[in-house]
């Protein structure tokens, strides 16, 4: 594929002179660009398996360590400062989402259970 130099403002000419650096010639950058993009294409999907399958065997052996599986309400649960809020706000936003969708508190708490309004235990700070 010839490489057209009205695409280089679209792309812009930082990402493209990446694969200059590369290359013997616009074409040949485009070219690799182009590669760039089919190979991304290929592995994204491989990712996302991987994701998701990381995502589950976390859940999993948190639900059977903790045996619970809304392990993130256990009260045994320690985190760290930073971590300790991400949660919070996950799961107030949750409670917002559920409430305006079924609007009404039951069906909120039933999906939230003991972790509904909770402040989660922090594990104490260490000196690193």
């Amino acid at each position: 594929m010839e490489f057209n130099y009205q695409i280089e403002e679209a792309i812009s000419a930082p990402r493209l002179n990446t694969y200059r650096s590369l290359a013997s010639s616009d074409d040949h950058a485009w070219a690799l660009y182009r590669w760039n993009i089919d190979l991304a294409a290929e592995v994204a999907p491989i990712a996302a398996d991987l994701e998701v399958t990381l995502r589950n065997t976390i859940h999993d052996r948190l639900t059977d360590h903790f045996d619970r599986g809304d392990w993130w309400a256990a009260n045994s649960l320690l985190l760290d400062d930073v971590t300790a809020k991400m949660l919070t706000d996950v799961v107030r936003k949750h409670q917002k989402h559920w409430r305006a969708r079924q609007g009404h508190r039951r069906h909120h708490a039933r999906c939230l259970g003991a972790s509904a309004g909770k402040r989660w235990k922090q594990r104490p700070r260490t000196s690193d």
